[in-house]
């Protein structure tokens, strides 16, 4: 996908989120079927990347936010992981060892860190499952939607954008899009079957499916996993 790649890759593309209220230890924080999660697990799993990155040190900038971006992305990494390991299982599919070295490296932290564990165990399930994934055409909706957005950051950044027709073009042949669509698709169904929740506090849930740009500064693909009642998810039982 040459024209999106070139045209944000010096572009950031973060996503800020909002952890409402609070809530005690004790409570769960998400739910898989039958693996339950609570709010102490996410935070023994957040707490020494925060820590590491200097973000609960003293006078450090947009600490409570760094904090709460963590919290919520071990939330979206726990959910998927859950997810696409029983997936997995069904499909036969059996992921590579997960490149714990490499993502220690991205961020700059220990290869021990927890979270490093989680994300290199996520990634190892995505990229093992869009291999897997037999494509399908994007509908006019689902490309517009991907113009729309990529022309807000372009235009946020003070580029030029490629025409709806040249990325159109583009993500027609893009096969990783297409699996990234298909396996989207299949997740968001097996989800509906296992039976997930979250708690409000952590709503709404979106895991990067595919990304493109040098740094994977562009969202292609999201798999939504809340809030309960979008047809995302389903309370467990």
């Amino acid at each position: 996908m040459r024209t999106v790649r070139v045209k944000i890759t010096a572009l950031a593309l973060v996503g800020v989120f909002a952890l409402a209220g609070c809530a005690r230890t004790t409570e769960e924080a998400l739910r898989v079927g039958d693996v339950s999660i609570g709010n102490s697990q996410i935070e023994q799993t957040a707490a020494p990347l925060a820590e590491a990155l200097g973000a609960t040190a003293p006078g450090s900038a947009d600490t409570a936010s760094v904090v709460a971006q963590i919290r919520q992305s071990v939330v979206q990494l726990t959910i998927f992981t859950e997810v696409a390991s029983r997936y997995a299982r069904e499909r036969g599919v059996q992921p590579e060892a997960p490149d714990y070295q490499g993502v220690a490296t991205a961020l700059q932290v220990d290869v021990n860190d927890p979270y490093v564990r989680l994300k290199a165990q996520a990634d190892a399930y995505r990229d093992a499952l869009l291999a897997d994934a037999t494509g399908r055409t994007p509908t006019e909706d689902e490309i517009r939607g991907v113009y729309d957005h990529y022309v807000a950051v372009v235009n946020r950044g003070g580029g030029v954008p490629a025409t709806y027709e040249q990325i159109r073009d583009e993500l027609l042949n893009f096969p990783e899009y297409q699996q990234a669509l298909a396996l989207r698709d299949a997740l968001i169904e097996a989800a509906q079957r296992y039976g997930v929740s979250v708690h409000p506090r952590y709503q709404p849930v979106e895991y990067p499916l595919l990304q493109v740009g040098t740094q994977g500064q562009f969202t292609l693909v999201t798999l939504p996993f809340g809030p309960a009642g979008t047809g995302a998810v389903r309370p467990a039982d």
